[in-house]
């Protein structure tokens, strides 16, 4: 559930990834944007990714991924809701902390649609996995393009159930140009 100012929006995300090998995987995003009270402006988009691990040391990674786009719910209204590919960087590191295992990682990315809409992207993601199954996670996404400039923070916590991870968080606009605020529901299943 996303508030945006005088508008109200309900987003549902899926994700899916695959390991095709130790080093490459295939990802998947379908989003879509249903507004309460007016469906002018509802969207949706989906991406493809390819990642691949391009170095693994003692507690660090680097990745690399190329993407295909399209949807103004993935690339922004403006004429970024035409296909594109996106291009990203990534460092990870993790480690322990007692009993509990903590985890960081930065990923920098560029998208380009066909129709000259840029946006360049920042993704931080810090948090905590405690030896009960819950993990503290904080995300920040800083955006910069055709489409303006976004800077969000993200607070969630979440339970390890089996094979499945139930999760509740937070989400704020704290970039000033935006105004959205989001409460987040989420299961992911893991195999």
């Amino acid at each position: 559930m996303e508030d945006h100012g005088p508008f109200s929006a309900n987003r549902s995300d899926l994700y899916a990834e695959y390991g095709l090998t130790d080093d490459w995987t295939l990802a998947g995003k379908f989003e879509t944007v249903d507004f309460e009270t007016s469906n002018a402006f509802d969207a949706d988009g989906y991406r493809l990714q390819l990642r691949r691990a391009l170095w693994r040391g003692d507690f660090w990674s680097t990745t690399a991924a190329l993407g295909y786009v399209e949807g103004a719910a993935i690339g922004g209204r403006l004429g970024c809701e035409s296909r594109g590919g996106e291009i990203e960087l990534g460092v990870g590191h993790s480690g322990q902390l007692g009993e509990d295992t903590y985890f960081a990682g930065l990923t920098l990315g560029h998208r380009s649609h066909e129709s000259d809409c840029q946006t360049n992207r920042l993704e931080f993601v810090m948090g905590v996995s405690d030896a009960d199954g819950f993990n503290y996670t904080t995300q920040y996404w800083s955006e910069r393009g055709d489409n303006g400039n976004s800077d969000k923070v993200e607070f969630m916590i979440s339970r390890d159930i089996g094979s499945f991870e139930a999760g509740f968080a937070t989400r704020y606009e704290i970039g000033g140009e935006f105004e959205e605020q989001a409460y987040v529901f989420s299961l992911a299943f893991r195999h």
